[in-house]
């Protein structure tokens, strides 16, 4: 941060209205905002773009074992609060739900009225074709986790590669 449209054209190969389009949907969204750079002494002043920090936060669930690990996100990826819980083999419905009950206490310690969203990241059974995961083996589940995370009232994500469950386990572990 900070960082121009023309920035971000450059960067991403798109269009300067393309980008303007996009960073006006995302102002609506109250994700981002606007300033203008008034630092430059030739020429326009840039407007600089900023992630609207500390308004939208994140869940994140990783489910693996021995132990599954929880964390609340800012946009911009810092981790603000994290927990550890084991892993259990018991009825994968009543264990998510365990999860996510742990993910709200971290939510409520900080104060937060919601999430924006969750992301779940899970060592599964995943279909090559439609890209979903059918199975949490850890669990003794064949029911996908969007199927048991689906009474939630927020934006969940699921991912059932090793590579996000890695990264995800790294990330935390720091």
């Amino acid at each position: 941060q900070p960082i121009s449209r023309i920035e971000i054209a450059r960067a991403s190969g798109l269009n300067k209205s393309t980008v303007s389009s996009i960073v006006a949907g995302l102002i609506d969204e109250d994700l981002i905002y606007e300033e203008v750079d008034a630092n430059q002494n030739v020429g326009r002043n840039p407007i600089n773009l900023f992630l609207k920090l500390g308004t939208h936060f994140i869940g994140a669930i990783n489910i693996d074992s021995p132990i599954s690990r929880l964390a609340i996100f800012d946009l911009d990826g810092s981790l603000k609060e994290s927990a550890a819980i084991e892993t259990h083999v018991e009825k994968a419905e009543l264990f998510i739900k365990r999860c996510v009950k742990e993910l709200f206490k971290l939510r409520d310690r900080l104060r937060l009225a919601h999430l924006e969203g969750i992301g779940v990241s899970v060592a599964g059974i995943v279909d090559p074709i439609k890209a979903t995961v059918n199975g949490i083996p850890r669990l003794r589940t064949s029911s996908p986790p969007a199927m048991l995370m689906g009474k939630l009232k927020t934006k969940t994500w699921t991912w059932g590669t090793a590579r996000p469950s890695k990264a995800m386990s790294t990330l935390m572990s720091n």
